[in-house]
């Protein structure tokens, strides 16, 4: 079978990212269970583990069968042994326990899976893994027509984010700025 390769394999957002005000707004805390979704080979997994610490626990999920494979190998000469990858496709059932999860963070593919038009798989599958009272953070491109970044006709203002996903029934918490490049929207899981 044919390895299927997601539209941005291999590209990152958290090298663009200020690092402390992505982890002073996201808040990871020693023993959260956060998944990655789109984790690409880990940048932001691997960022995590340590915040989350040996009580915690990050599974990583993607497509991309190489950037999974990377992250394994990254994880491991890291001693991150609370990370867990894993080749999943996001439209499809999670590996995941029901309401296991505290933190969901997607970074820089929501505009991916407006594009794709897969956010009516995905999204339902993401709530069905978030814990009520969880939180989902979404990491995406100001909506400028600049390098990096998708084409601008891709990118979600903030605006728009909202209202896609509060009509899954998500609370809007907050949306900052996380770099020139990026901002970081935080929703409350209501079930």
């Amino acid at each position: 079978m044919e390895e299927q390769v997601p539209t941005s394999a291999g590209l990152s957002s958290f090298n663009l990212l200020e690092e402390r005000n992505f982890f002073n707004a996201l808040a990871p805390e020693p023993g959260m269970i956060v998944l990655d979704l789109g984790c690409g080979v880990g940048n932001y997994a691997i960022a995590l583990a340590p915040h989350v610490g040996r009580t915690g626990h990050v599974y990583a999920l993607d497509l991309w069968e190489e950037g999974i494979e990377t992250l394994e190998v990254r994880a491991s000469l890291g001693r991150h042994a609370n990370i867990t990858a894993r080749v999943c496709n996001a439209g499809e059932k999670l590996p995941l326990e029901a309401q296991s999860v505290d933190l969901c963070l997607m970074a820089t593919i929501m505009h991916i899976l407006r594009e794709e038009k897969t956010v009516d798989k995905t999204l339902p599958e993401v709530l069905r893994v978030v814990r009520p009272g969880g939180r989902i953070a979404v990491v995406e491109f100001h909506k400028k027509d600049e390098e990096p970044g998708p084409p601008f006709a891709w990118r979600l203002a903030p605006e728009e984010l909202e209202g896609l996903m509060t009509g899954y029934g998500l609370e809007r918490l907050g949306c900052i700025d996380v770099g020139p490049h990026n901002y970081l929207a935080l929703f409350r899981c209501r079930k």
